[in-house]
């Protein structure tokens, strides 16, 4: 087949069939996508999962604090006016951190003093195994509609391995249920 009888049919392609299609790349722009849209412009891809990894004791948790208070305050995160940010509700889910270290952290960061920012435990450990609390979760996120969700640290909120791309696999279905049901974007 010609390459634009290719492209036209990759535009007709039924997912729901699950039929393969393949595109040229000199045809992908003629295709119609939707911009990106960014919560932090260059950086988090809003309504998506967005993962910020590195060795335990690096800055991850300062970072995903840092990053809560400029989405909550809409402020450019890091302080760089590359980092524009779209204001709007965060929630952090930590399993990991202890809540008077964080809140000294965030003090020391100018602090989150905002009603567009809150911090979520429960009263036990969070895990996406446990269907009670995933519920839970999903409630309060629904009712107050937080639209950035803060998972720290994502090795304490499931049970599977980190280097496991079937366990993985789960910990990110889980995540693209979050974003399809509650349109949220996953930090």
């Amino acid at each position: 087949a010609a390459k634009s009888d290719i492209a036209l049919n990759a535009k007709s392609q039924d997912p729901e069939n699950n039929i393969p299609a393949i595109i040229y790349w000199d045809q992908m722009e003629g295709l119609g996508f939707e911009e990106t849209s960014f919560i932090v412009e260059k950086l988090i891809v809003e309504n998506g999962i967005n993962y910020i990894h590195g060795q335990p004791g690096k800055g991850k948790t300062l970072v995903s604090l840092n990053l809560a208070k400029s989405i909550a305050k809409g402020e450019h995160a890091f302080g760089s006016e590359k980092f524009k940010t779209k204001q709007t509700k965060v929630l952090i889910v930590d399993n990991d951190n202890d809540r008077y270290q964080n809140m000294k952290r965030v003090g020391a960061m100018d602090g989150l003093n905002t009603s567009k920012a809150a911090y979520y435990r429960d009263s036990s450990d969070f895990n996406i195994e446990d269907n009670e609390k995933v519920n839970k979760l999903f409630y309060f996120i629904k009712e107050h509609q937080f639209k950035v969700i803060i998972f720290d640290i994502t090795r304490d909120i499931h049970r599977g391995q980190e280097d496991s791309s079937t366990d993985m696999s789960l910990l990110n279905s889980f995540f693209k249920r979050i974003i399809s049901e509650t349109k949220s974007t996953i930090i």
